[in-house]
């Protein structure tokens, strides 16, 4: 949305024309003396949730790949655990649940691996279920 102040000098969203109709190849432009850039939009909540879950997996894939799959489970542990507290209005039942049993699992004496592949298949389904809200 432009506001446009026409008094005295004309304003664009607080920016000056300098030179208004000028003709371009593709049409007429004004040129104003500032750069003038749409305002961010928030992300929601699922979006949120979302960029947390896509940015545990990668942080997590790599300390996996390296050998290091402890780092990886504790950083899809730390994505869990901050859906449900942060996050839980905007998952299902069945979000929930899949988060709540992962994080169950992984304290029964898994392997490192194996706590890593828990995690990560909970947070792939929650992330599924994300992308058909959104």
């Amino acid at each position: 949305t432009l506001s446009i102040q026409p008094t005295g000098e004309v304003k664009i969203n607080g920016a000056t024309v300098l030179a208004a109709d000028v003709r371009a190849s593709n049409g007429v432009i004004h040129v104003i003396d500032r750069v003038l850039l749409p305002s961010a939009t928030p992300a929601t909540p699922t979006q949120q949730a979302m960029t947390l879950i896509e940015l545990a997996i990668q942080r997590g894939v790599p300390q996996f790949n390296h050998g290091n799959p402890a780092a990886c489970a504790a950083i899809y542990e730390v994505a869990a655990t901050s859906l449900l507290s942060l996050h839980r209005d905007n998952l299902s039942d069945s979000d929930i649940q899949q988060l709540d049993q992962a994080l169950d699992e992984i304290k029964s004496g898994l392997s490192a691996s194996d706590q890593a592949w828990a995690l990560r298949d909970a947070l792939d389904h929650v992330y599924a279920s994300l992308s058909e809200t959104r």
